[in-house]
């Protein structure tokens, strides 16, 4: 039979932290031997492994116990006594300057058929489907192709490419009530038959959020650094590199967005009469898809 281990010391160290942190006095090993009843060299291991993130070392032998230590549960504290030595993720902070959002509005009666066509946007080889739907030839106006580049290569590269650009999105829904006729006054409004659709709605929208970041100016931020921007060293030449490789970016970003990304949503949600795509980026767009009426399609000969 297992032995259920014994986090009695360990409890007392937490214990030990929390008020210390309260106090703000600085503390000694003989200190925290005395509060737990750890040996010399235990506590210095600890100090050094399990208990850095919560602990400042101020002198040899010396330390303060960080306020960080009142935000820990206790039993999330003893599982670095059992599993780990870091209870909080370690990260390096990246700074992308230049990006486009997108915003889908669209009334929202099918969000499973919208979940299922953003959810096939995260496979390159759907990706590479629709690209070869669109034509090696219109790919290549925005990406040149290799030398000795096929047409399947070609295809294949600017899947990985949108795949890169394309890592996610999140849907809102927010109340609405919107015009469903061409607008009139408030008697003709009244007047409209019961079984005709009314002149004003309720309806949920669903918003669809893409972050299309540029990868062109990402800079590793330095460590402790309170500056959260990109620095080009005042290097004209530089800044107008870095700006055209933005520039060539987001136009490749933008085309494939609207390309693969919108058209996949609006072919499978093109029952809706409006579909809106709100753009925020280096200028603030809305783009409309308006479902044509059978009387138009019937009087356009492309149709």
């Amino acid at each position: 039979m297992l032995r259920r281990p014994d986090y009695t010391q360990v409890w007392l160290s937490y214990d030990f932290l929390i008020e210390q942190a309260k106090s703000g006095r600085a503390f000694t090993v003989p200190d925290l031997m005395k509060a737990t009843g750890w040996s010399r060299d235990n506590c210095r291991t600890n100090l050094s492994k399990r208990m850095s993130e919560f602990v400042e070392r101020l002198r040899p032998g010396t330390y303060r116990a960080l306020p960080i230590i009142n935000r820990v549960r206790k039993a999330d504290y003893a599982r670095l006594f059992s599993q780990k030595n870091l209870l909080f993720g370690v990260y390096d902070l990246w700074l992308y300057p230049d990006l486009v959002i997108y915003d889908f509005l669209m009334p929202l009666t099918r969000e499973d058929r919208l979940r299922e066509s953003l959810d096939r946007l995260f496979y390159t080889d759907r990706i590479a489907q629709r690209l070869r739907e669109i034509g090696p030839e219109r790919i290549r106006r925005r990406f040149l192709a290799q030398e000795h580049e096929t047409d399947d290569e070609l295809v294949g590269r600017v899947a990985r490419l949108a795949g890169e650009a394309f890592v996610g999105y999140s849907i809102s829904h927010v109340n609405g009530r919107f015009r469903m006729h061409e607008p009139m006054d408030a008697k003709a409004a009244a007047a409209i038959a019961h079984n005709e659709q009314g002149y004003l709605a309720d309806e949920t929208t669903a918003v669809v959020r893409f972050i299309m970041r540029c990868s062109a100016t990402a800079c590793k931020q330095p460590p402790e650094s309170d500056q959260l921007d990109l620095d080009l060293e005042d290097d004209p030449d530089m800044e107008a590199q870095a700006q055209a490789a933005v520039e060539q970016e987001r136009k490749r970003t933008q085309w494939l967005f609207r390309q693969v990304f919108a058209e996949s949503v609006v072919m499978t949600v093109n029952y809706e009469e409006e579909i809106w795509l709100l753009e925020q980026g280096p200028h603030m767009r809305l783009w409309v898809w308006k479902r044509r009426s059978p009387d138009a399609e019937a009087d356009d000969p492309t149709a």
